[in-house]
């Protein structure tokens, strides 16, 4: 798999999100994450995912009751490396698999007739010292690139990478946040749940992990 430094961004081709999401972590990736569609009730103009941005979404956001949520992320006890994903009806919509000697590779599945993705998707660490993830839907490369407290999700067009997604949050190691999004180039769910993998990494999922490096990390916790 390419590394996303090896191709150019399009910066002529701006983001144009067409829904909002707010990604609220609770304490640990293994008690959950809920996620709520802020699309149509804010009236906040997405600006590029400027901090006064994040911090006015943040303060909106704040007391918002799980019963709302339109996704759920959680942790069946049963499968410690595992997460699974509910809609609002309480209907699964993906599992999350980080298998302990896969080393770094994260498999997202989805059940018979699955309206968001019709095969498995792998997801895994690329380039050196950087926090990036590349994974491939229907043949197509797709980019997580996370710098401080910004995330940005890219496809592979021709030879350049075009945003199509943004995520951003108030700290560097919040596991939550604010989600841009354009459902035209990628289904939401295939960007959620790689966007809530990505800032969980491999050794927030289920505890302590071998320290096995790859693509520039130690997954026991420590970049090297």
């Amino acid at each position: 798999m390419k590394k996303p430094e090896e191709i150019p961004l399009d910066e002529s081709v701006a983001l144009k999100p067409n829904k909002i999401l707010f990604i609220k972590a609770s304490s640990g990736f293994s008690a959950g994450s809920s996620v709520f569609d802020l699309t149509n009730i804010v009236k906040h103009n997405y600006d590029g995912m400027s901090a006064e941005y994040i911090y006015e979404l943040h303060v909106f956001a704040k007391d918002l009751e799980a019963r709302d949520a339109v996704f759920e992320i959680k942790q069946p006890k049963a499968f410690k490396r595992q997460k699974v994903v509910t809609d609002e009806s309480q209907n699964e919509v993906a599992t999350i698999s980080a298998p302990i000697m896969a080393f770094g590779i994260r498999t997202f599945s989805f059940p018979q007739g699955s309206t968001h993705s019709t095969h498995d998707i792998e997801m895994k660490p690329v380039g050196m010292g950087r926090r990036a993830e590349g994974f491939v839907k229907d043949s197509v490369l797709y980019f997580w690139d996370k710098k401080e407290n910004i995330a940005m999700l890219t496809k592979v067009i021709g030879d350049k990478r075009v945003e199509i997604a943004k995520f951003g949050a108030k700290h560097t190691y919040d596991k939550g946040g604010i989600l841009a999004l354009d459902t035209t180039q990628l289904d939401e769910v295939i960007v959620l749940i790689t966007c809530v993998t990505l800032l969980n990494q491999l050794d927030s999922a289920s505890g302590p992990l071998p320290h096995t490096k790859w693509a520039g990390w130690t997954w026991g916790g420590k970049m090297v």
